[in-house]
């Protein structure tokens, strides 16, 4: 579920971003900065001015792009921990918290190789963040409070009043055990992978839908 909605929100950013790349003789010195921008815009909100000049955007429109996939983290945070009635102040509270996660997103680009006229390979250094593992690794401890609350409880029995309500307590757990957890983040074993940028015969540059995926999973890991 992460792959196919992070995936989206991140292709979508890159799509835009390096279909008006510059393209000719001078593409290859663009390479590594068409993909160092599209990550620091995708996971750290970052902009950098030579990079929007040369995909001819503004900072306007990559936060729209990086808000969007903030959004739709937050979605999949929903699905991934079964929380199934999210209020607004929630999803803004778990964007909050997503952005903050990012904002630790450690990788690093190297210079591209150029394969043939319509290819570029790039090998991208990425530390998965371990946040998600940290709070796997402490969920009895962490959710022992709500378990004891809910011990002789039977959700099939609840009303729709009473389940919301514990889906609530449910919902704040969980983000409470992210919070306690932040100050411990760390990363896994730095990985190495190699991507390309291919220009189709429309003359446009692009990161394959595969290798955005496996960028996405690897910024944080999930267990």
């Amino acid at each position: 579920m992460k792959k196919i909605k992070s995936a989206l929100a991140l292709l979508l950013a890159a799509v835009m971003c390096l279909s008006m790349a510059a393209c000719g003789s001078s593409f290859e010195d663009n390479v590594a900065v068409l993909v160092r921008g599209n990550l620091n815009e995708i996971y750290l909100g970052q902009y950098d001015e030579d990079y929007m000049k040369l995909v001819n955007t503004t900072a306007e429109d990559c936060e729209t792009n990086y808000l969007s996939g903030i959004e739709m983290e937050a979605e999949f945070f929903v699905n991934y921990f079964n929380i199934e009635y999210p209020t607004v102040e929630l999803i803004e509270e778990i964007e909050e918290l997503y952005k903050d996660i990012y904002s630790h997103s450690k990788f690093t680009v190297n210079e591209p190789s150029k394969l043939d006229e319509d290819t570029y390979a790039v090998k991208l250094q990425i530390s998965p963040i371990d946040i998600v593992q940290l709070v796997d690794d402490n969920w009895d401890e962490g959710m022992a409070e709500f378990y004891d609350k809910y011990a002789e409880s039977d959700t099939s029995t609840m009303t729709d009043e009473e389940y919301q309500a514990f889906d609530a307590d449910w919902a704040r757990a969980i983000i409470d055990m992210f919070y306690e957890q932040m100050p411990n983040l760390g990363y896994k074993e730095e990985q190495s992978i190699a991507i390309q940028i291919t220009r189709g015969e429309d003359d446009v540059w692009t990161i394959s839908d595969n290798d955005m995926v496996s960028i996405d999973e690897l910024i944080i890991y999930y267990p």
